[in-house]
C-alpha cells in the first residue's frame, strides 16, 4: 500500500475494491487539517504549513474515548508535521527547510 492504514477511514468501503485487485480506483478518505500562512517579514518571507490527521484507533468524542485502549493506543490519536520554510534568495542555491513530526492523543495524567 502507499498509504498507511492507521489513517485511513474508508478502510471497510474500500475493501471489496481491494479484493478484486482495484484498490488504486478507491481513494483514501482521511480526516484532518492542512494549511498554510506566507508571513512576511523584514528580512523577507517565511511559509509555514501544519498538516495533521486523525488515527481511526480509539477515536470517539473527548470524554468517551479517553485513556489508553488494549493495544496502548492513546484516544483521538493525532499526528502532526510543521513544515518551514524560507525561499533562497535569486542566485543562491535553493530554499532553507525544516519539518516537525509529532503525535499526541488524549491520555488522562
Amino acid at each position: 500500500t502507499d498509504y498507511d492504514p492507521e489513517y485511513c477511514w474508508n478502510q471497510w468501503l474500500a475493501s471489496p475494491f481491494e479484493r478484486a485487485g482495484l484498490r488504486p480506483c478507491c481513494v483514501v478518505l482521511l480526516q484532518g487539517l492542512g494549511c498554510s500562512k506566507t508571513i512576511s517579514c523584514a528580512g523577507g518571507a517565511i511559509s509555514l504549513a501544519l498538516i495533521t490527521r486523525k488515527s481511526i484507533a480509539n477515536p470517539g468524542t473527548r470524554y468517551n474515548a479517553r485513556g489508553l485502549n488494549d493495544i496502548a493506543g492513546a484516544g483521538n490519536e493525532l499526528e502532526s508535521e510543521q513544515l518551514v520554510w524560507v525561499p533562497g534568495a535569486p542566485g543562491t542555491a535553493g530554499e532553507t527547510f525544516s519539518s516537525h513530526l509529532w503525535r499526541r492523543g488524549t491520555v488522562p495524567v
